[in-house]
This record gives structure tokens, C-alpha cells and sequence, in this order.
């Protein structure tokens, strides 16, 4: 397995609307460990509808902004520096209630090493 390096705004970008992802790191690059994405979310981003995964461990970082994220019952405005692991059967979902943008990095692991950004 060969090192991988990107700068700011290099990775594989998805532009998914409000949201523009850049992938850093797949189950590929990390001997199917984990997934690792940066993502930008546009003012007022409503976020997916609240869901939970089945076998997936969901992490959030924040970069910059304030993400409001649901965790079961909990609601918790976060910001940069905060962390959040959401383990499988947990309901959550997020969303940029802010007036500016909002920056996180993502990152997902599933057992036996099928790292994707969904499940």
C-alpha cells in the first residue's frame, strides 16, 4: 500500500448540492480500516432525514462552523475541534442551521473492512 497525500480542496470531490464532499481516504487507501471525507455544507443545509446504520460507526469533526447534530434524543450545537462518534443502531442526523458555511471531516468504519460513506 503506497502513502496518499491531498492538499486543501484535492481528494475526489461528489458535488452533492448544498454539500460539496471530498474524499481523503477509502477502505482502499486504508486496508479497508475506514473512510475519510471533507465536507462543506452550504447555510441552512437541512441535512438527511434522522437514520440509523445498521453496522456503521458515524464520526463527525468539526473544521469550521457550527454543525447541529441529533444523537438519539440529544441535540448539541457543535463546534470546531468537537468530535462525535455515532455507533450503529443510534438515530442521527445534522444540519447547518448557521448563516455561513460549515466544514467537517467524516469518517466512517463497518467490521470487516468495508469502509463507504453509507450503510
Amino acid at each position: 500500500m503506497d502513502p496518499v497525500f491531498y492538499g486543501p480542496g484535492d481528494g475526489e470531490h461528489h458535488d452533492a448540492g448544498p454539500a460539496q464532499i471530498f474524499i481523503k481516504a477509502t477502505g482502499e487507501h486504508t486496508g479497508g480500516s475506514f473512510f475519510l471525507a471533507e465536507s462543506t455544507l452550504a447555510p441552512g443545509f437541512a441535512g438527511p432525514p434522522p437514520h440509523r446504520h445498521r453496522e456503521l460507526h458515524d464520526m463527525f469533526y468539526v473544521l469550521e462552523g457550527t454543525l447541529t447534530l441529533r444523537l438519539g434524543d440529544r441535540e448539541i450545537a457543535a463546534g470546531p475541534g468537537s468530535f462525535a462518534c455515532v455507533p450503529p443502531g443510534v438515530v442521527h442526523t445534522f444540519r447547518n442551521e448557521s448563516d455561513g458555511p460549515f466544514a467537517c471531516s467524516t469518517s466512517t468504519r463497518q467490521p470487516g473492512g468495508r469502509t463507504t460513506c453509507a450503510t
